[in-house]
């Protein structure tokens, strides 16, 4: 997961992942609020295959520079779900492991970028973590990362 955080040194492979996901924070403590999240992507390249995830996520939305942009750093932990282990490190992982990778936790820290005169727009990038935990689900260790760029918009 580290070595996939820095997204300009990773040797990628040739699967493209394309999703949708919603977010709800129905609690708040000050500048930290509290919620869940749930998304659905298709995986593609090799062998095609449909992801659903879904888990808490807290986000801190007090960090402004120059009172012109926001910075959002966020993190969702939850489950993963795939219809079909993914061909390369993902499916690589597996065979090593003699386990399955079929459902994983997920893991998401991400960094959202806003302008304070349109906080409801936001880009992001976020790493898409799937992990066995040490081998906590699916006898896995290791399951698949993603670096992820997007647009939210907050209603």
């Amino acid at each position: 997961m580290a070595e996939s955080a820095n997204p300009f040194g990773v040797d990628y492979e040739d699967h493209p992942i394309f999703g949708i996901g919603y977010q709800f924070f129905p609690y708040s403590i000050g500048s930290v609020k509290l919620g869940l999240e749930a998304g659905l992507a298709g995986r593609f390249g090799g062998n095609a295959n449909a992801e659903i995830w879904g888990g808490v996520v807290g986000r801190y939305d007090a960090i402004e520079i120059a009172n012109t942009i926001r910075i959002i750093p966020s993190f969702t932990f939850g489950l993963s779900h795939v219809t079909e282990t993914m061909d390369g490190r993902e499916k690589n992982n597996e065979d090593a492991r003699k386990g399955n990778a079929s459902t994983l936790f997920y893991l998401g820290p991400e960094l959202s970028f806003s302008a304070v005169s349109r906080p409801e727009l936001e880009v992001f990038w976020r790493l898409h973590h799937r992990s066995g935990a040490w081998g906590t689900l699916g006898d896995m260790h290791g399951g698949s990362n993603a670096n992820v760029v997007g647009v939210r918009y907050n209603f």
